[in-house]
């Protein structure tokens, strides 16, 4: 007999699904057939990588709602009938700390944006929205930058209205660039299980017997995603402080996404590959500038190339971040 479970609805935070309810079922999968899964539309992507049959059933919830267990009145349009097989029932939770099992999101896309910005706007515990003239001062040192989030949040004037992009896409743009940007929200949560590093802020206060600065760098960070905590215990950093830790995790960026995919070809090539990043500043605008270059040297000779390499670039800037790749040396980044 098939094992079968219903599994919601749910109706919850995005940060709590992404960081317990979704890891959650994920780890239960093992022990049935198919589940039938009832959330948000649009939230499939999340429940990627299960190890039965999924289905998913969208709810039209008005809301997320704090307190997701009044379910009774949530139409999922489930037919048990339909099944001659008994359903088991998996009901949400509200645990802080939950024995799951976590993926990796995201696919590195080829994308001009370096930096994301996450305005929150919803009103929905409006105290947390950071004001909006410090928003339009950090992005004027931010060319390549773009809005994300939904739509009642704040587009920053000049990046990219990015803001409502199907959720697939939005992980692989979080998967492509360099750092995300924004107070603590569902939207950061899914940034750190997209390997992208951040630079957050939010309150002092203890939330579940944990802070929300330990809750980023540790509890909710199975893939130990660097993090830049900003303190702000009204949740209103001053500007300067949040372009410091930009600055600070822009220094050990990720490689851009054609370097991303180059090294995966030369890996498996046996060639060399070097990906570059530096800081370089232009007309008093802030970038993050990087080239990749596939190189057919001896392994004697690397060593030389490098130091060539670096001697290169120092002219250009006084801070890069190197990644070197090959078959049978592994990857070894500085």
């Amino acid at each position: 007999m098939r094992k079968i479970a219903f599994a919601g609805p749910w109706i919850g935070e995005f940060g709590w699904e992404i960081m317990t309810w979704q890891s959650y079922l994920r780890k239960l999968s093992h022990d049935y057939d198919k589940m039938i899964i009832s959330t948000f539309e649009g939230m499939e992507p999340l429940y990627d990588g299960f190890h039965c049959e999924t289905e998913f059933l969208p709810h039209k919830h008005p809301g997320r709602a704090l307190d997701w267990r009044d379910v009774s009145m949530v139409n999922t349009g489930f037919d048990r009938t339909a099944y001659t097989c008994p359903v088991d029932d998996i009901v949400p939770i509200k645990q802080f700390k939950v024995e799951g099992e976590f993926i990796r999101y995201g696919t590195p896309i080829e994308t001009d944006i370096e930096l994301l910005f996450h305005a929150r706007g919803i009103q929905k515990a409006n105290f947390k929205n950071y004001p909006h003239e410090k928003w339009d001062e950090l992005a004027g040192s931010f060319p390549k930058a773009a809005s994300v989030g939904i739509g009642d949040d704040y587009h920053v004037p000049g990046t990219v209205d990015m803001r409502g992009i199907p959720l697939q896409d939005l992980m692989d743009l979080m998967a492509s660039v360099q750092v995300c940007v924004g107070q603590s929200s569902g939207v950061m949560h899914l940034a750190t299980l997209c390997g992208l590093k951040q630079v957050v802020w939010g309150d002092n206060k203890t939330h579940f017997s944990e802070t929300l600065e330990n809750r980023y760098k540790m509890i909710w960070n199975p893939f130990k995603t660097p993090v830049t905590w900003i303190p702000a215990d009204n949740w209103d950093p001053e500007s300067s402080d949040i372009l410091k830790g930009i600055l600070h995790d822009s220094q050990d960026a990720r490689p851009s996404p054609a370097g991303l995919n180059h090294l995966q070809k030369a890996v498996g090539s046996g060639r060399y590959l070097l990906a570059v990043a530096y800081i370089d500043e232009t007309d008093g605008k802030l970038t993050i500038e990087s080239y990749v270059e596939t190189v057919e040297v001896p392994d004697d000779k690397l060593t030389e190339v490098i130091a060539q390499v670096e001697k290169d670039m120092l002219t250009l800037s006084g801070k890069i971040n190197m990644a070197i790749a090959g078959k049978g040396a592994g990857n070894h980044w500085g």
